[in-house]
């Protein structure tokens, strides 16, 4: 991860101890004292971190497309699909982190 200011220059790189992502790092939010990164793959790969990008918890789950935290204390997760004859399509979903699982779509 590449850290700048607000006024775009470059402060500081920050290495995550992820292991090998496919593709990298997709959609990313800082939410709830965590970094919650998503990656493209298959699986799909959702990591998360602490404030100071030590590794929490490496995923199958599916974040790429995005993930924002709401401040009662859930997220919201994007997900979508694409077909030829359809085209694409996308959905915001709510789930709860957890410790042990990354996240959990509510119902």
């Amino acid at each position: 991860m590449y850290e700048y200011d607000g006024e775009f220059q470059f402060v500081k790189k920050h290495v995550v101890a992820s292991g090998h992502t496919h593709l990298g790092i997709q959609s990313a939010t800082f939410a709830h004292n965590r970094w919650w990164f998503g990656c493209y793959g298959s699986p799909a790969v959702t990591l998360v971190t602490d404030a100071d990008f030590q590794m929490k918890g490496r995923h199958e789950l599916n974040c790429s497309l995005g993930i924002e935290g709401l401040a009662d204390g859930r997220l919201l997760v994007a997900s979508g699909r694409c077909d030829k004859e359809n085209g694409c399509s996308g959905k915001i979903l709510l789930a709860q982190p957890s410790e042990s699982e990354g996240f959990q779509i509510q119902k």
